[in-house]
């Protein structure tokens, strides 16, 4: 309770906030020195308005403080600029409301800015799955690629068709039951060599439509009619579930992977008749090797496509471009 130890505590408390502010901001000054010393993030902060380049300039002083390699540096200033392009953008939806009859052709900046910025991201998404298609690739070997798409492509479905990569939905727990029940039904009815030859099967929903996936064994050399036979046991097993819990049961695909190509595919043609044979039950086949080359021409396609994604695109690619000295 003495003044004098009250008063030299303020005073020592008041010295070190002084202290704290004053190395945070060198911190922060040092940061956003590194940061701005790659031209395009030079170039995007000083169009930053007052409060966003206060906020970067915090964000620059927390990377700084990492001892990170280059390589992690620029990952997470390419982090940084999306995640204030999106704070942006999602500011600039929040004014919609107040926009005159005047401002409305802004509108448009806004929509071109978000294309922008989806088409940024869903790029960097592509990149990554196709590190993860070389990854499958390399696994040369088919028991071990059999292993391998056992173990991810359930939980990824873009491998088996680009369209489901965001789309794949919660299943009911109702319907998780039902179908299970139904898997251990059928299973009964296939023979031995039947069920040897297959290594999983899996239930789930992707763009409005019901989606069954078999995996078969890597070394197993089946026929049309093999395939055929097994899953239009599981089409009309299936249909009778999804008419106890829809009034209109949606669309159901069937999915076979295989690990060797179909006995009678000789050529092209008897493929053809695979497919339309298929087709009428609402299936199709691809073998590993197939889905893997398919899902790499894929998001090839897109990149090729969208080479020229667009502002925010340029800006991460040349972060990701930019060489420090070795001095920073």
């Amino acid at each position: 309770d003495d003044p004098r130890y009250i008063a030299l505590k303020s005073f020592v408390g008041n010295e070190l906030k002084e202290i704290q502010s004053k190395w945070t901001d060198l911190r922060n000054k040092k940061g956003e020195e590194v940061a701005r010393q790659i031209p395009a993030i030079n170039a995007w902060f000083q169009k930053l308005g007052p409060d966003h380049r206060r906020k970067a300039r915090a964000l620059f002083g927390k990377i700084n403080q990492l001892n990170l390699e280059d390589e992690q540096r620029k990952v997470l200033l390419q982090n940084g600029v999306i995640a204030f392009e999106t704070l942006r953008h999602k500011e600039q939806l929040d004014k919609l409301e107040a926009l005159s009859a005047h401002d409305i052709s802004a509108i448009g900046k806004i929509f071109y800015d978000l294309d922008d910025l989806e088409a940024t991201l869903y790029h960097r998404i592509v990149i990554e799955r196709l590190r993860v298609i070389d990854a499958l690739a390399k696994a040369v070997d088919d028991n071990a690629l059999e292993k391998v798409l056992q173990q991810h492509i359930f939980t990824h479905l873009w491998l088996l068709d680009p369209g489901w990569e965001r789309a794949t939905e919660t299943v009911p727990s109702y319907m998780e039951k039902s179908v299970s029940k139904m898997f251990e039904d059928v299973d009964k009815t296939l023979s031995r060599e039947e069920r040897l030859s297959r290594i999983d099967i899996k239930y789930t929903t992707a763009h409005g439509k019901h989606v069954i996936v078999e995996l078969k064994r890597a070394d197993r050399i089946l026929s049309t009619n093999d395939v055929h036979r097994q899953l239009d046991k599981y089409r009309i097993a299936f249909q009778k579930v999804a008419r106890q819990h829809e009034e209109q049961p949606r669309p159901l695909e069937l999915v076979c992977v295989v690990g060797k190509e179909l006995r009678e595919w000789t050529d092209s043609a008897e493929r053809d008749v695979t497919a339309r044979t298929l087709a009428q039950i609402g299936a199709r086949v691809v073998t590993y090797q197939q889905l893997i080359a398919d899902s790499e021409a894929n998001y090839k396609e897109f990149l090729e496509r969208h080479s020229d994604a667009g502002r925010i695109s340029d800006l991460i690619r040349e972060i990701s471009e930019w060489e420090w000295n070795n001095d920073n």
